[in-house]
């Protein structure tokens, strides 16, 4: 029990920490896309016929699964950065333990823009039955209209994050294909 208690509080403690970006841009790479502009881009294109709440309740939808997976597979990424610099003996707060967190991290983070593809939206879903009830042809082509919306988004994700990875961050090449052999 012990064990799994210490990985809980590790987990715990990587999705805390990669919260706190290391600065600027590292904010706006990471952070921005999930807490503004996919919630924003989710509230413009809700399906015509959609009430101001629906509307809002899309956008804080978006927000929520941006903002959830982005800091839970960040966390995880920055977990499993943290021990394998562990298990190379690395002295945790030098440059070369944090490029290999950080890269971690940061593939945690794309795998998260997989993940929100995949996440249920509910809110979308009951507007789309209460606007289409009896015309499941529409409420389809607008459910794939969505699909491929959340497609574009989790492309652009891959490539702001990659970005990230091209920061001055990896000590050498081999800090960020390590994390990427793990997934």
């Amino acid at each position: 029990m012990g064990r799994w208690n210490r990985l809980a509080g590790d987990l715990w403690k990587g999705i805390a920490d990669s919260a706190k970006p290391t600065g600027g841009l590292d904010l706006a790479v990471r952070f921005l896309p999930d807490a503004v502009i996919w919630p924003t881009v989710a509230a413009i294109t809700a399906p015509k016929g959609s009430t101001p709440m629906e509307i809002f309740g899309t956008g804080l939808e978006e927000f929520g699964v941006g903002m959830g997976t982005s800091l839970l597979f960040g966390g995880v990424g920055r977990t499993v950065g943290r021990r394998m610099a562990g298990r190379r003996g690395l002295v945790p707060r030098t440059a070369e333990y944090e490029n290999l967190e950080n890269a971690a991290t940061t593939v945690g983070d794309l795998s998260a823009g997989i993940a929100q593809t995949f996440a249920p939206r509910l809110v979308q879903s009951s507007t789309l039955a209460r606007l289409y009830p009896d015309q499941p042809q529409e409420r389809q082509e607008q459910q794939e209209d969505f699909e491929a919306r959340k497609a574009e988004e989790s492309l652009a994700n891959a490539v702001l994050a990659s970005g990230s990875l091209l920061l001055p961050r990896a000590a050498s090449l081999d800090d960020v294909i390590s994390p990427l052999a793990l997934l």
